[in-house]
């Protein structure tokens, strides 16, 4: 009888290590005949092979060897399902999508630009950010949009304030082994430039409730202007009301001279 498909992992894992080999023992034992089982293309020799090597699992854009996956160009990961351009410096490496950027600084040694990556441009499957552009967003801070452009956690980071669409990025609470303002760096690795950018945004944190508070007095001293305002107009109308009777009265009894009152 023809051997079954071993390349078909879940029969592998289901048949081969579990129904396949009890079965094959039984039968040498049952038939004498052992030394067949091992002869090449023999389906005995075929179940130990598989059953003795490693299995990498699913490698989609690679192929298997050993225990690991072995992926083509241009795709990284456990199973090559990541892929990333390699920029002109032959060094960076841009992922899920983000796009190669030159930057204005050189490289010391070679005199070439170095480059970084444009995680704006990565897939809209989700929010990106790293210097790779390796890390996706694990929570979204920009109220209504599923995944965006420039608001974002990643890491496990949570965002310190919600935002609504055209705000500023407010930035992440990070785990303590995570930095940055979407926490895409490890500890220790941000640059300098965004951890001063993210202590910018800390201090005017710190500044809102000050200015919370001087808005509030401010606005409710306005109110009590405008309430005494209207208050004065009013008795001013009502006193003015009150001299007009006054005179109508003192001319239908007869009086020439309207006696009148100083306001």
């Amino acid at each position: 009888t023809q051997c079954p498909d071993y390349s078909s992992k879940k029969f592998k894992i289901m048949l081969c290590r579990f129904f396949m080999l009890p079965c094959l023992l039984i039968i040498a034992v049952i038939t004498s005949d052992a030394s067949s089982l091992f002869l090449p293309g023999s389906c005995f020799l075929a179940v130990l092979t598989f059953i003795a090597s490693e299995d990498c699992g699913t490698c989609i854009n690679g192929q298997c060897v050993s225990e690991y996956c072995e992926c083509y160009d241009n795709y990284d990961g456990k199973d090559c399902t990541i892929p990333f351009v390699t920029c002109r410096d032959g060094f960076r490496k841009c992922y899920n999508g983000s796009e190669c950027r030159r930057n204005r600084e050189r490289d010391y040694v070679t005199g070439q630009h170095k480059y970084s990556c444009d995680c704006s441009k990565a897939y809209v499957v989700s929010s990106f950010a790293g210097i790779q552009c390796e890390y996706s967003a694990t929570q979204e801070c920009e109220i209504g949009i599923a995944n965006s452009a420039y608001s974002f956690c990643t890491n496990g980071g949570k965002c310190i304030e919600k935002i609504n669409s055209g705000m500023a990025h407010q930035g992440c609470h990070c785990v303590n082994t995570f930095e940055g303002l979407h926490c895409e760096y490890l500890k220790g690795e941000a640059p300098a430039v965004e951890l001063e950018f993210v202590a910018e945004l800390q201090a005017l944190r710190k500044e809102k409730p000050g200015i919370s508070r001087f808005f509030f007095l401010f606005n409710i001293l306005i109110s009590l202007v405008l309430i005494g305002m209207f208050v004065f107009v009013l008795y001013k109308k009502k006193r003015s009301e009150k001299v007009t009777s006054k005179y109508e009265i003192e001319i239908r009894g007869g009086r020439v001279e309207p006696k009148s009152e100083i306001l």
